[in-house]
């Protein structure tokens, strides 16, 4: 089981994006696939940046969670056969929901209503990793998050506070 209790919200971001990219394999191809892969590639661009997150980008993962034209995770978890690939897409949910949020606190914009309940945690992210069991406990490797949390915090201890990049994080796993 990963401790969670001492560990940043952008450690907390990179652990759920690192969750969204494990999932993604299990993805079937198709506009609910496009539509993860553009929502996870904004979510890498918030962990790459942080504190300099661009307000466009806040604004574009805004728009993957909740578009005008509905066509969003919900519908596609809805029209999936599959409640493994349903789950999936709600997780996926989560996760942007989370990091966006996350980003939007560091930058002190106010945060959307549909936002705003996972912007302080309390859970939010022991919540993710009780989903991924939900997904398939076989196919997540909770070790390769042990991996990743402590790499993280290893590199943070010896260099101060940095920011990770997405071939940095997915060498690790992949």
């Amino acid at each position: 089981m990963i401790i969670l209790e001492k560990t940043s919200d952008y450690m907390k971001a990179v652990l759920a994006i690192v969750i969204g990219e494990q999932v993604m394999k299990m993805l079937p191809k198709g506009d609910g696939f496009l539509h993860s892969r553009k929502t996870l590639d904004l979510c890498w661009k918030c962990i790459e940046e942080w504190e300099n997150v661009s307000g466009d980008v806040m604004g574009d993962i805004c728009y993957c969670i909740d578009p005008e034209d509905d066509i969003e995770f919900e519908y596609y978890s809805d029209i999936s056969e599959d409640v493994t690939i349903s789950n999936i897409y709600m997780l996926i949910l989560g996760i942007a929901s989370y990091i966006d949020a996350q980003v939007m606190r560091v930058a002190h914009s106010p945060l959307p209503q549909y936002i705003d309940p996972v912007s302080n945690d309390e859970g939010y992210t022991e919540y993710i990793l009780d989903y991924v069991k939900k997904i398939n406990v076989n196919f997540f490797e909770e070790f390769k998050l042990q991996q990743v949390l402590t790499y993280c915090n290893d590199k943070q201890n010896e260099k101060g506070n940095i920011r990770f990049c997405r071939e940095e994080i997915l060498g690790i796993i992949f």
